[in-house]
Formats: C-alpha cells, sequence, structure tokens
C-alpha cells in the first residue's frame, strides 16, 4: 500500500488502504520453514451443522497430518485467505463462513448464526483424528471478529488465540465512528465476500450458490437498513466472554480498526490479554515482522505447552513512530513497554469539533479539532448512505470530561 502521506493526496490515501486491507486476507504460504526436506500438504473438509449447512475448509500440516495440535481461522474470503501460519508444530485449519466461499447457506454478516458455527465446528474439529484436542484461534479483520463476536458462547478444546485489527464493536469502530456514517468500507466487504463466493461457485453446491450471492446481499441490505446502534448491532459485537482464553491482540496506530484491540484488551486482560500494537491493516514497519514472532511464540506456549516466557513479556508492548506515518513505515520506530492500557500516567486531554477548516485535505467535510472550545456554533454537512445519514455535525463547547474514555489509542506521557 502506498505511504505517501501528502495532503492533497489524504483522502485518496484513506480509501487505497481501507478498500485493499478490508479485503485483506493473505494467500496462506509456507511460513515458518519446517524441518529440512518435510512436504507440506492440504485437503479440503467439510463439516456439517446442526442446521443442515455444510461448511467447506481447508486442512493444512506436515505430511502425514497426523493429530496435532490446531489452529483454526474462519474466513469470509473463501479458498486460501487464511492470513497466519503458525508452524510445522500445528495443523492449520480454515473455514469457509456460511454463505462464502464453497460454503452452504446465506452469510449473516457475522451474527448468531456464524457464532453458532464457530461453536460447531471447535467442537467438531477437537475431536478429529489430525487434531490432537488442543485448538488455537487465529483471527485478523473480519475473522477476528468473527471470535470477538463468539466470545459468549462456550468455545471447546480453545487454549489460545490470536486475533489481529478486529473491531470489538463493529459499528462504533467502523461502520459509524461517532456517529457519522462510514458504510464504504463495509459495502466493499460485501463486495469482496461476494467476489470470493462467486470465484468457488464450480466447487459449491448449485443448489447451493443462490442463499449464497443473496445472503450476501442481504447482508448488505441490512447494514444500510439498521443505521442506528439496534438489537441487529448489538448482535455482531462483543457481548461478553464465557471463556478465559488467553488472546494476544495485534494492532497498529494507524490502523483503521485499532479502537476494537484497545478495548478487547481493557475487557480481557483478566484472562491474561496481551496488546501488542506495531501494525495490522495499516503498513508494517520495515525492518520488523509486523507481530508474527509474538504470535508464533503465543501459540507455542498457550497451545503446546513450551515454556517460552511469552507470559512474562510485557503485557503492552507499543511500536510507536518518532515522526509521522511514512517515517513509521520507513522503519522509524521506537518501543515503550507498558504493564497495562491505558499507560498509567497517561494524560487525558479534551478536543472540541472546530469550525476551522484544517486545509489538509480535499474533501467536502474538512474540518479540524481545537484544545479549546470554539467561541460560537456552526454546521457542515457530510454525505452519508442509509437511514438517512446523521445530522450535520456541529462545532460547540464540549461538555466538562467525565474520566478517560473508553479504549482507542493514546500516546504514552
Amino acid at each position: 500500500m502506498s505511504a505517501d502521506d501528502r495532503p492533497a493526496a489524504g483522502a485518496r490515501l484513506r480509501l487505497r488502504v481501507t478498500v485493499r486491507c478490508l479485503l485483506a486476507a493473505a494467500v496462506l504460504a509456507a511460513g515458518l520453514a519446517g524441518p529440512a526436506g518435510a512436504e507440506v500438504t492440504s485437503t479440503s473438509t467439510s463439516f456439517t451443522t446442526s442446521d443442515g449447512t455444510v461448511l467447506r475448509g481447508t486442512l493444512t500440516g506436515q505430511a502425514p497430518l497426523v493429530a496435532r495440535p490446531t489452529v483454526v481461522e474462519f474466513t469470509p474470503y473463501g479458498v486460501a485467505t487464511g492470513t497466519f501460519d503458525p508452524g510445522p508444530d500445528f495443523n492449520n485449519l480454515i473455514v469457509e463462513d456460511r454463505g462464502t466461499g464453497r460454503s452452504g447457506g446465506g452469510f449473516d454478516a457475522l451474527g448468531p448464526e456464524a457464532q453458532r458455527d464457530v461453536q460447531e465446528t471447535l467442537a467438531w474439529a477437537c475431536h478429529q483424528p489430525w487434531s490432537n484436542g488442543s485448538l488455537g484461534l487465529n483471527g485478523f479483520s473480519a475473522s477476528a471478529i468473527t471470535i470477538y463476536n463468539s466470545l459468549h458462547l462456550e468455545l471447546p478444546c480453545v487454549k489460545g488465540a490470536v486475533l489481529k485489527s478486529g473491531t470489538f464493536e463493529l459499528y462504533r469502530d467502523l461502520l459509524s465512528p461517532g456517529g457519522l456514517s462510514n458504510l464504504l468500507p463495509g459495502l466493499v466487504v460485501i463486495g469482496g465476500i461476494a467476489g470470493g463466493a462467486a470465484a468457488a461457485a464450480a466447487d459449491r453446491d448449485p443448489a447451493d450458490t443462490p442463499a449464497a450471492l443473496f445472503g450476501d446481499l442481504g447482508a448488505g441490505l441490512n447494514v444500510l437498513s439498521h443505521p442506528n446502534l439496534d438489537d441487529w448491532w448489538k448482535q455482531r459485537g462483543y457481548r461478553g466472554n464465557a471463556n478465559h482464553i488467553p488472546i494476544l491482540m495485534v494492532d497498529g496506530f494507524y490502523d483503521v480498526e485499532s479502537r476494537g484491540a484497545f478495548q478487547a484488551y481493557q475487557a480481557l486482560k483478566d484472562d491474561g490479554a496481551h496488546l501488542y500494537v506495531i501494525a495490522g491493516h495499516d503498513q508494517v514497519p520495515k525492518g520488523t515482522d509486523g507481530g508474527k514472532g509474538e504470535m508464533a511464540v503465543w501459540l507455542q506456549h498457550h497451545v503446546r505447552g513450551v515454556d517460552n516466557g511469552v507470559q512474562r513479556h510485557p503485557r503492552v508492548q507499543l511500536f510507536m513512530s518518532k515522526g509521522d506515518r511514512r517515517t513509521f513505515a520507513a522503519g522509524d520506530v521506537q518501543r515503550y513497554d507498558s504493564p497495562d492500557w491505558p499507560v498509567p500516567g497517561t494524560r487525558w486531554t479534551s478536543y472540541a469539533l472546530s469550525p476551522a477548516r484544517s486545509g489538509t485535505a480535499r474533501s467536502l467535510n474538512d474540518g479540524t479539532l481545537s484544545p479549546q472550545a470554539p467561541s460560537g456554533v456552526s454546521t457542515q454537512s457530510y454525505p452519508a448512505a442509509g437511514g438517512g445519514g446523521g445530522p450535520p455535525a456541529r462545532a460547540t463547547p464540549p461538555p466538562p470530561p467525565r474520566g478517560a474514555p473508553r479504549g482507542g489509542p493514546a500516546p504514552p506521557p
């Protein structure tokens, strides 16, 4: 992705980052090399859910596929779209969500049906001949959101998880931040999911194809028809934790979905969660691995039981830019470790919407923030789709602060 931060290109850059990254599903590759001469093999597999829907998946591991700890990822983007190879000590199962890829049923926008599929698939995978009964979870973006949405259900046999750049609440974190309509990323994702389902049509039962394609259309229409944070959206966010799975949250300060990992860490830190802030959808700093090494040792410890000391690593590891986003991507990075988030001693500053134009972007609603409340009131319109959008943004004096805000990045002191 481009690292061009010129003000005139700011809006185009944000769109490119959103489009490319929300469709990101890196093709599963060899990743961590196995023993010399070891052969990696893959096979297709399937599981029938309690409502009769057939979910398709791909199992990968060192040949032969014997019982090993198995890392599972649920993806809506279709075949060969896993996002992390945990290495030769694990088998890796990539499951295509209902209504996506080769799977049957209709896509329900990561809602209750997808969440039940997660629970049932894990119960099935735990007792397969290629599983030793110890499961891990991996997720990036949509596949991480699926897990956050499912944590209120009992997830059998799962010993640890790594979740990268997933929203903790899809409505507030991505599609309606601050009450402002931001539906384009969601529509792009729906298009990508539908494209993956169409591409896999030849490998899917023809009877399932209408449900898959109309499910994608229905999901898109549902997003448009629920402009407020109603029960439909609440079913597509974190609803509690019935598990005590130690989770490593990986994200970046420049990520389009950064709020989710910070909120998730705060909600789940008592279960041993760690927060590793280096990169997500945003560009990995040059000279770093973007968190892959930490993810690998996390799974080795929690899923395989290896005593590698990862649980004693700093609970919060922050990789920050010494300048701007462009210098960060070039590798000019400063690391800061903390025992918690927010960083103890953080000083919170309130900002108000300002009626002044910032001049840093070419957009219809180019505005800025001010540490002082504006003396008057101004109104600024913005384009929106679905449910008539929201009210015009108003710059008014803010109310007195009532404590630190929930989640979201803030710089250390």
